[in-house]
């Protein structure tokens, strides 16, 4: 494993802070020519799209400014994305545009970015602080513009995140870090400690029956993390000091979508039975989902191992059979007192993906809130969270949203083709982070694979074997050169073939079929001429006839002549 010399800079590493909530999804903060816009991040898709000042349709008019300023010269290369699945559709229409993003300090890129002139439910009501989507799947899912070639150098072609890394020598990774749900909502986090509190007597509650009072109950829950604070996101890489864990690596089988293949859920190690098609259309894994999607009945499959794993056991006193049956069968949403309900935290939920186990906390499947009523102090309203029913099995693919990567650290190793999952630390997920601390740098190079350790401005040095992109690896001159000129001769080489396959085929299909005439012609020439004289018919009475006719009268003539000898003797 070689070291970066003196004179050579690591390639750039960059890092965003996290923010949202589950239910409107997660942003972070990037600046577009002079307008800094919150965009969800999203591996689902590959097109960065923000809100423009033209968009005039009903669904943008909720969307807090700033909106994107866009003169109306550079609205001409139309473009539109849809989105959804069986149960839910939306789309904008706009243009592409080339903007100036500025990734980090003094560190800004050329991009394509995709302004807004018209949305369909693309911007959610609640959600108003959405002002875009940044698209971080493969080139090949990012929708084209008319003119595919309407910007500089063929820009129009790459997602903002390969422009970024093309033009600036990032490597081809980044990781999304969600910290715990009780890190960051103190009051879910008390929700869910009173049902596992095994003593749930009104003596641990507090009423609360204002907002200042709700205020209050959030202290008693207070959150770890700085207010607002989801998380981190790193390009580059990933900082070892914020991934404390082991991380577990699955394969990615497709280079379109990040998909994985599922081998199946696990309800306290025990496989839940479903459907054989747990994989169609595929299996993705997308920070733009927030549940885990299932087909209708792989879902019931789902649920019903739940019900039957006594996660939650229900006070039959308050809660009949049916109601148990309504709660986990028809996602009903109960209101009891708190203390006819207990939470069992020993058991425990996975997935597994390409052969190996990933976790899925059991705050990130129940969802507990207080009944901020005076009168029903010590009630809670529960439901179970976090799933969704994609529709008919045939037309559903599974998807692998922010149920399963909250509480984890979720690194996509682009070049390598793999995932990665560690869980997180919640006291470190919420100290503050810079693109200086990824010292875990992962990526490819097409041509040839090399070991490169960095040390970056924190001290620290990667010990993983790194495949480095060849236009983001920064490799001496001299490597340069013979990179060049080896691909010089190749080309070359390649070159003199063509020209040589040419010369035969102009020999094979030209040269000798000429030269065969020609010398058929000089053998004709040498040979006596034949002439050909066609000769008239016999003539009959005007008649001309057939050779046939000529023939029959000449034996005509032979038995009259001999019919007169015979008469004569």
């Amino acid at each position: 494993m070689s070291l970066l010399s003196p004179e050579e800079k690591p390639p750039l590493t960059a890092h965003f802070n996290v923010f949202g909530v589950p239910e409107c999804y997660y942003h972070v903060k990037l600046q577009v020519g002079s307008t800094k816009m919150n965009l969800v991040l999203d591996t689902g898709s590959s097109n960065t799209a923000v809100i423009s000042d033209h968009c005039k349709s009903m669904n943008c008019t909720f969307v807090q400014e700033p909106h994107l300023s866009v003169n109306s010269e550079a609205l001409i290369n139309k473009v539109s994305a849809r989105y959804g699945n069986a149960k839910s559709k939306a789309s904008w229409d706009g243009y592409a545009t080339g903007q100036i993003v500025k990734l980090r300090q003094n560190k800004s890129f050329f991009s394509r970015v995709d302004v807004i002139t018209g949305s369909d439910r693309f911007f959610l009501p609640g959600c108003p602080q959405n002002q875009g989507l940044w698209g971080l799947a493969y080139p090949e899912l990012q929708t084209q513009p008319q003119d595919a070639d309407y910007l500089d150098h063929g820009i129009s072609k790459k997602t903002l995140f390969d422009s970024a890394r093309n033009q600036l020598d990032m490597p081809d990774s980044f990781s999304f870090q969600l910290c715990p749900l009780s890190s960051v909502d103190p009051v879910a986090a008390h929700g869910f400690d009173i049902i596992s509190s095994n003593e749930n007597t009104e003596n641990n509650l507090v009423t609360a029956s204002s907002s200042d009072d709700r205020e209050e109950l959030e202290g008693i829950g207070a959150s770890i993390c700085p207010k607002h604070h989801m998380g981190h996101f790193w390009l580059g890489g990933y900082p070892s000091r914020f991934v404390q864990s082991s991380i577990t690596w699955v394969p990615l089988v497709n280079s379109h979508y990040y998909e994985v293949s599922v081998d199946g859920f696990f309800v306290n190690n025990q496989v839940v039975e479903m459907d054989d098609n747990l994989n169609t259309q595929r299996t993705i894994v997308d920070t733009g989902t927030n549940d885990i999607i299932l087909s209708t009945e792989n879902l019931n499959q789902f649920l019903n191992a739940l019900w039957k794993s006594n996660v939650l056991t229900f006070d039959q006193s308050f809660i009949s059979p049916e109601y148990e049956r309504a709660f986990w069968m028809d996602n009903a949403q109960l209101t009891v007192p708190s203390s006819s309900v207990k939470l069992n935290t020993s058991t425990t939920v996975s997935i597994s993906l390409g052969g190996q186990m990933i976790s899925i906390p059991l705050e990130n499947l129940i969802k507990v809130n207080r009944v901020m009523e005076e009168t029903r102090s010590s009630w809670i309203n529960i439901s179970w969270t976090g799933l969704s029913d994609g529709g008919n099995t045939n037309m559903a693919s599974t998807v692998l949203g922010n149920t399963l990567m909250r509480g984890k650290t979720t690194v996509w190793d682009r070049g390598g083709r793999r995932l990665g999952f560690a869980d997180v630390d919640p006291l470190t997920c919420c100290q503050p982070s810079s693109g200086n601390d990824v010292d875990r740098l992962l990526s490819s190079l097409p041509v040839m694979d090399k070991s490169i350790e960095y040390k970056t401005n924190s001290g620290l040095s990667n010990t993983d074997n790194l495949l480095l992109d060849q236009s983001s690896s920064p490799v001496s001159v001299g490597s340069r050169f013979v990179c060049v000129l080896f691909m010089g001769l190749v080309v070359i080489a390649c070159l003199g073939g063509l020209i040589h396959g040419a010369l035969l085929a102009w020999k094979r299909f030209y040269v000798k079929p000429k030269n065969e005439l020609f010398r058929r012609q000089l053998d004709i020439g040498k040979r006596q001429p034949v002439i050909k004289i066609d000769l008239p018919l016999p003539f009959n009475g005007g008649v001309y006839k057939s050779n046939n006719d000529h023939h029959l009268g000449k034996d005509e003539e032979k038995r009259e002549r001999q019919e007169k000898d015979y008469e004569t003797m």
